[in-house]
């Protein structure tokens, strides 16, 4: 069972049909302000969408109360997981200017 399993996520992945995501919804994030580099808030994962435009990551920030979409991609690179690593890049960004 577990061999055909994994043989069917290997072929969804081939066929472009399987998506690894970076969070699910309630997790924390820790978002960094790409214009000048200041960290910026913490907030939380409210939602997912998925359309025929890609992926979503629907963030609410904590203040003032908003919701905004984020792109995949941007994990890593301006929202993070963990404090730490939000700090770090927030480092990495000071040192390169």
């Amino acid at each position: 069972k577990a061999i055909d399993k994994l043989a069917g996520y290997e072929n969804a992945e081939e066929e472009g049909r399987l998506l690894f995501l970076p969070c699910k919804v309630g997790d924390k994030v820790y978002i960094i302000d790409d214009i000048d580099y200041s960290y910026e808030r913490d907030s939380v994962v409210t939602g997912i969408d998925i359309d025929k435009y890609g992926v979503s990551i629907m963030i609410q920030d904590e203040s003032p109360v908003s919701s905004s979409g984020y792109d995949i991609s941007d994990f890593g690179e301006t929202i993070f997981l963990s404090k730490e690593n939000a700090l770090k890049k927030l480092k990495e960004l000071m040192q390169d200017e």
